[in-house]
């Protein structure tokens, strides 16, 4: 086996010579990186579940924590697929909302300050306004059916039910989503 060698000249200079053979890795993200790149998975995730950016930071804390723990004790095959389980588990955890919640919410929401790219066809507050009043196993299948852009096998496996019942929730759901929107625009 032959090694890869880097040679550097001692004096400043362009040229530096490398086995043609040799094999470049990557370098492995620090675990500070990691750990930051699963929040950032996990953040998003739980909140296009959620719709609360408050809980969303909560439940994405608690899953980075919950995946770092596991990996102490068992090994992860895919740490991503296993750290979206447990934000699923997470958030169906929490339960419904409470009515009282749902009822006086308006009374608090923000206006956003500016609009960008994603606004072009439906808000995304107005779309997580109504993904919110989905029953959670609804909400659950449409964003990782469409929004993380998992298969019907992949989401079924996730949720651990039938691929029927995923795709009873998602048709059901897109069809709730669509009455809610049309509501919304009626409304307004």
């Amino acid at each position: 086996v032959q090694e890869a060698v880097i040679a550097v000249h001692e004096q400043p200079t362009d040229e530096v010579r490398m086995n043609p053979t040799a094999e470049v890795l990557m370098a492995e993200p620090t675990p500070e990186e990691a750990v930051r790149g699963h929040l950032l998975a996990a953040l998003r995730l739980a909140r296009m579940l959620v719709g609360n950016p408050v809980v969303a930071e909560d439940i994405a804390a608690e899953s980075v924590a919950r995946l770092l723990a596991a990996r102490r004790r068992v090994k992860v095959e895919n740490a991503d697929a296993y750290l979206r389980r447990i934000v699923v588990n997470q958030v169906v955890g929490r339960g419904r909302r409470s009515a009282t919640e749902r009822k006086f919410r308006h009374r608090f929401a923000t206006s956003p300050e500016s609009s960008d790219s994603g606004d072009q066809i439906v808000g995304r507050e107005t779309l997580a306004d109504a993904l919110d009043q989905l029953p959670p196993r609804q909400r659950a299948v449409l964003v990782l059916r469409y929004y993380e852009d998992l298969s019907e096998a992949a989401v079924a496996e996730l949720l651990k039910i039938p691929i029927g019942t995923v795709k009873s929730n998602a048709s059901r759901g897109l069809d709730d989503l669509r009455r809610l929107l049309s509501e919304g625009q009626d409304d307004g």
